[in-house]
């Protein structure tokens, strides 16, 4: 005998499904640009598929931090509306050469848990950007997820910090040869903008790139 286990929304804590269709299309509601924090940060542009509050602040906290969470179908439809919000700006990247989407580093414990949602939700990215350059490519040769930076050992997490320690710039590294000027960051959520100021530091290091920016949730400073 079969029996079937039921979960509660994440949103609404009604019965059926981990992220029922309302709550869903509620998290996503009302695109958010912070065109002030991405000209500081040197990124193009910065796209969020929702704001940091209810209910795509419990999608994701449970995404994070809850390991009974199946984050599969509310990380999917995240990415495809990132995806359409960030298609149009393609066309300011260097043509000729492949898309990386680069998601920012997480601690250890987090990754090796099975909770790095900012890696899981660049694989969705990517596989979403891939499908819309089939009909404009934009000069695009290929969307590749790949994994170029972490955090320096010491650096601690952002967990439970207020504004002023989150502000502070995090050392990172990178792991891997960069091999194309575009890159697509991507992070759970932007707060300060740190993470990515971290980020786009790094990277400058090594020469010139044409950056872009995504996140699940964004925080109005």
């Amino acid at each position: 005998m079969n029996l079937a286990l039921f979960s509660r929304c994440r949103g609404c804590n009604g019965w059926g499904s981990a992220s029922c269709e309302a709550c869903l299309e509620s998290a996503h509601r009302g695109a958010f640009e912070e065109k002030e924090l991405a000209s500081r940060l040197g990124v193009l542009s910065i796209q969020v598929a929702g704001r940091y509050v209810t209910p795509n602040r419990d999608f994701i906290l449970a995404a994070k931090h809850d390991p009974t969470f199946s984050t599969q179908k509310y990380l999917a439809s995240s990415a495809a509306v990132l995806a359409e919000r960030i298609w149009p700006y393609l066309e300011s990247l260097e043509p000729g050469f492949p898309l990386l989407v680069c998601p920012l580093p997480s601690k250890y414990r987090r990754r090796f848990g099975g909770q790095y949602v900012a890696g899981e939700l660049a694989w969705y990215l990517a596989q979403e950007l891939r499908a819309l350059l089939e009909v404009d490519s934009h000069g695009i040769l290929e969307v590749l997820p790949v994994e170029l930076l972490r955090f320096r050992l010491w650096e601690s997490g952002q967990a439970g910090q207020d504004g002023k320690a989150r502000r502070r710039v995090r050392k990172m590294e990178l792991i891997s040869c960069v091999v194309s000027p575009n890159l697509l960051l991507v992070d759970d959520v932007i707060t300060t903008g740190s993470t990515f100021r971290s980020a786009v530091s790094v990277f400058k290091t090594r020469g010139d790139f044409h950056f872009l920016g995504a996140a699940l949730g964004g925080v109005r400073r």
